[in-house]
Parts: C-alpha cells; structure tokens; sequence
C-alpha cells in the first residue's frame, strides 16, 4: 500500500518536473534522480531501499549521501521548494 502511494506521488513529482520515468539517465546521482528523490524523501518518507531500486540510483547506502551532496549544490534547495510548492 505504501509502494502505490509512493508510486503515484512520484509519477506526480516527475510529470511537474518534466522528466520522463521511463527515460531516465543512466548515472546513479543524475540531478534528475536527486530531485525525485528529496521530493519523495521531504513529502512522503520514501524509503531509500524503494527509491534506490526504484530510481536505480545504486546502493541504499549511498542515497542518503548523494541527495546531501545534491542538496548543497546551488539552486538545488530551490529546485525542490519549487517542486513541493513551498519557500525555499
């Protein structure tokens, strides 16, 4: 049940962010990847286990590190408050 919400909630994040699920960049940590996931991280909690494999971003472990590094490169935090619809 959980997956579903997580599924449908992404598919929204990409279709307002104008990226294609289905075309997704090969690299592991692809701004677009990242993006996906901290919104999917900040509004629902989505594990890193389902993002990763869902993503194909590589390790669980890695996620966490990956999104920090994404979120302290400029313009980034503003990416994201754009896609939740909040104040950066």
């Amino acid at each position: 049940e959980r997956a579903e919400t997580w599924s449908i909630q992404l598919r929204h994040f990409a279709e307002r962010a104008g990226i294609r699920l289905s075309n997704l960049p090969k690299q592991k940590s692809a701004p677009e990847k990242m993006l996906l996931a901290a919104a999917m991280k900040n509004s629902l909690d989505a594990s890193n286990t389902w993002l990763a494999q869902r993503l194909k971003t590589g390790s669980i472990r890695a996620l966490p590190v990956c999104l920090q590094r994404w979120k302290n490169k400029p313009g980034n935090a503003e990416a994201l408050a754009g896609l939740l619809n909040v104040e950066a």
